[in-house]
């Protein structure tokens, strides 16, 4: 069954999935923090692919400052912790049925 399932990923998205467990497994062991890489920093490429956007719509994003990163010279770079926090401000409280609490749902609209 697992077999299919990384058939059906693509090739960046498989790059990317195997890029995020072995910072994973680095930082869960110390290693990152060890050698000064303790803050996970990526291009707008591998922005990009974490956030299922295209190269442009991330560049767009962060030319209109809804999207924080870094500019050295011609690269941008992206903090992890930046990118979730530009996901989740997306989400928004939907009220319910009336019971007084609301849930949480996805803008995919947005």
């Amino acid at each position: 069954m697992s077999g299919i399932i990384i058939l059906q990923l693509l090739n960046n998205e498989l790059r990317q999935l195997i890029r995020d467990e072995v910072r994973r497994v680095l930082s869960e062991t110390g290693v990152l923090k060890a050698i000064g890489l303790h803050e996970e920093l990526m291009d707008a490429q591998g922005a990009a692919a974490f956030l299922k956007l295209k190269h442009g719509t991330v560049n767009t994003l962060f030319s209109k400052n809804k999207l924080k990163g870094i500019k050295k010279g011609r690269k941008t770079y992206f903090r992890r912790a930046d990118l979730m926090e530009y996901l989740e401000s997306d989400r928004k409280a939907m009220p319910s049925s009336g019971d007084g609490k609301g849930i949480v749902a996805d803008n995919v609209n947005g």
